[in-house]
């Protein structure tokens, strides 16, 4: 099962930006051909223009940065209706995990606040904090009073938004951030998802009983990508099974089984502090090797995403090299 199939990731690029490859989703195309026909050509374009920006800012200036600010790697991004898909590898830390899904709600945060006092002195706070309430253009004094306020509106709502812990939404990353710490990435991502699964039917159930369709929308959306990302990890094969010559669906977790725990004895204080520095070794290279399943993990994605010729030179010389150095600690670990 590969994302590209998925017709909620399927896009197109827009070029470069920062060294970083823009996709956009053909679902924002749609939404903001659905504002010009719901509000008209002047508020339609202003608000699709504030939007699109906006989804940038949160992908560039947020995740993307704060992965590269925190150690990690990031190089493409998916702008979707909801905020847009960061593809991102932070540090296999909890605190570039955290940060890296934390950037994008912080630029919106940034923003709302930016434009707060406009948003006051206009008189409308109270109905500007009330999401998805999209300020008229009769009622702004200028036309600059009503794109700060479109600012904020837009902004107030995606943070809002992200900010549900629903995978793959900003909230629901920063959760499985404080989940990879205490069991496996594996068992993260399937609690994340059934979070996910839960919070999508509430959201639905509540939609209907207030006779919002946005809401119903959102949540259809949210289940949908839960559902299909339930599926996907239930595949051993999510990944090619043999790739390059190394089956990269067991994880680096097989890596593991080449060590063993040390049994306990009564030994010198010579042999114990030798077992203890290559206990040590030991332990910073399995760290090491599974940085590097991680990241070649990462790089199949993008390679089940977008297909084989959207790695750069450098990417496929690093999943080369790194499908011979696993394949070697397969086959040892055997």
């Amino acid at each position: 099962m590969q994302q590209s199939a998925n017709p909620l990731f399927w896009s197109f690029s827009l070029g470069r930006i920062f060294s970083t490859r823009i996709l956009v989703s053909y679902l924002l195309p749609v939404l903001l051909i659905g504002m010009l026909l719901k509000f008209g050509w002047a508020e339609g374009v202003t608000i699709s223009c504030v939007l699109f920006c906006s989804i940038l800012a949160h992908e560039l200036f947020g995740h993307v940065l704060a992965c590269r600010l925190t150690g990690g790697y990031g190089d493409e991004v998916l702008l979707w209706p909801l905020g847009g898909l960061a593809f991102v590898q932070p540090e296999p830390n909890f605190f570039s995990r955290f940060m890296t899904a934390a950037g994008g709600p912080l630029v919106n945060a940034i923003l709302c606040l930016a434009t707060l006092p406009t948003v006051y002195f206009s008189g409308s706070l109270y109905e500007r904090l009330t999401p998805l309430m999209i300020p008229s253009l009769e009622t702004s004094a200028s036309l600059l009073e009503y794109v700060l306020l479109m600012i904020f509106s837009i902004n107030w709502t995606l943070l809002l938004i992200n900010l549900l812990p629903v995978f793959p939404l900003d909230g629901g990353l920063m959760m499985e951030a404080f989940l990879i710490d205490h069991t496996d990435p594996k068992s993260a991502r399937q609690t994340a998802v059934r979070v996910g699964l839960a919070v999508g039917i509430v959201l639905s159930l509540v939609g209907w009983f207030f006779d919002e369709t946005f809401i119903v929308t959102l949540a259809t959306l949210l289940l949908l990508m839960n559902v299909w990302e339930h599926f996907r990890l239930q595949m051993p094969d999510s990944y090619e099974d043999s790739f390059m010559g190394y089956d990269f669906s067991q994880g680096y977790t097989s890596l593991e089984k080449s060590y063993h725990a040390p049994t306990i004895s009564k030994k010198s204080w010579l042999q114990q502090r030798r077992e203890k520095t290559a206990e040590k070794k030991k332990q910073k290279h399995l760290q090491e090797q599974k940085a590097m399943q991680e990241r070649v993990d990462l790089l199949l994605e993008k390679v089940s995403r977008s297909g084989m010729d959207s790695l750069t030179a450098s990417e496929k010389k690093e999943l080369l090299k790194a499908s011979t150095v696993l394949r070697k600690e397969n086959h040892r670990a055997k």
